[in-house]
């Protein structure tokens, strides 16, 4: 049995398009523990998490995993089809999470910068988890969300795309940090908005 909740609300939750949880019977009877979490990811193969990839797809055929990253015991998949960006968040074999947006509508950034694409907060067992995630120009070196506590998130980017996630809700005043030639800061919000409005 899978329970599915929708989570949204103001400030920066304001700027959601469409959260979707499904919490897995197995792991929520045992808790999801967030506190392997770590800012720092690992990059996984995408073509190692084929059997994931099959659980987090949507109904589509054609969904394409373009990016896989794993922070302590949980790993992020960022799938897209024909008409979802999908970022599902796996502990072990069960999907916890599922964050689901519309497809891609804004242009690629410059080389040297960053779009974004999502983000949004999901609701995972009594906890809470953000994701936020876009294309990335082929020349950025490293994007880092920092966060209001002073705790720095770096992001996992992956041939032309990037994704962060961590425990919490969206923050109004977390700060997108884009590394490389042309380094920019930029308020994380105001960053989703401007990619939402080209």
């Amino acid at each position: 049995m899978r329970r599915m909740r929708l989570l949204g609300g103001a400030g920066a939750a304001a700027v959601l398009v469409l959260v979707a949880v499904a919490v897995d019977a197995g792991a929520a009877d045992d808790g999801v523990d967030l506190g392997s979490w770590t800012p720092a990811p690992a990059t996984l193969a995408v073509d190692g998490t084929t059997g994931a990839a099959h659980r987090c797809a949507s109904a589509a055929t054609d969904a394409e995993t373009v990016l896989a990253e794993q922070r302590g015991s949980f790993r992020l998949l960022v799938s897209v089809d024909h008409a979802h960006v999908r970022s599902c968040l796996l502990a072990g074999d069960a999907v916890v999470a599922s964050v689901v947006g519309p497809p891609a509508t804004a242009p690629g950034p410059g080389s040297a910068g960053v779009s974004v694409l999502g983000y949004a907060g999901a609701a995972v067992d009594r906890d809470h988890v953000t994701v936020t995630y876009g294309y990335a120009g082929g020349d950025v070196d490293a994007v880092v969300v920092a966060r209001p506590d002073g705790l720095d998130v770096e992001a996992t980017v992956t041939d032309g795309w990037w994704v962060a996630w961590w425990p919490g809700v969206p923050e109004d005043d977390a700060v997108l940090r884009v590394l490389g030639p042309e380094p920019a800061s930029t308020p994380l919000v105001q960053a989703y908005r401007r990619s939402q409005a080209q």
